[in-house]
C-alpha cells in the first residue's frame, strides 16, 4: 500500500494544508522496566508507531514525535518502596514529576 492510502484522515488533512505536527504521549515505561508489563507494552507499541509514522509522514511535511515522561506523582496509586527507590535513583532531581 502506498503512503497516500496509509495516511489516516488527520494525516490527509495535514498533508493537504501543507504539513503539521503530531505529538504522542508515551512513557519512560516504553524504554525501561518499572513493572506493569501490559502498560509498558502498550507504551512501547505507541513509541514504535510514532517512529513508523515519522518515516511515512515526513515526506508530507508532517512531524511525528513522542514524549516519554517519567513517573508523575498524582496520588492515584500507591508505589511499592522498591519501585519508588528504583525510579528515584534514575531521575536527576531524585524526585517524581509534579502534575
Amino acid at each position: 500500500m502506498g503512503v497516500d492510502q496509509d495516511l489516516v484522515a488527520a494525516g490527509r488533512l495535514m498533508r493537504d494544508s501543507g504539513g503539521g505536527a503530531i505529538v504522542n504521549v508515551a512513557s519512560v515505561n516504553a524504554l525501561m522496566t518499572f513493572g506493569n508489563p501490559a502498560y509498558s507494552a502498550a507504551k512501547a507499541g505507541l513509541l514504535s508507531l510514532t517512529k513508523n509514522m515519522a518515516v511515512e509522514y515526513g515526506e508530507h511535511n508532517i512531524r511525528v514525535n513522542a514524549i516519554c515522561p517519567g513517573w508523575i506523582k498524582t496520588g492515584t496509586e500507591p508505589i511499592p518502596a522498591e519501585r519508588l527507590k528504583l525510579a528515584l535513583d534514575l531521575y536527576p532531581l531524585n524526585r517524581p514529576g509534579r502534575p
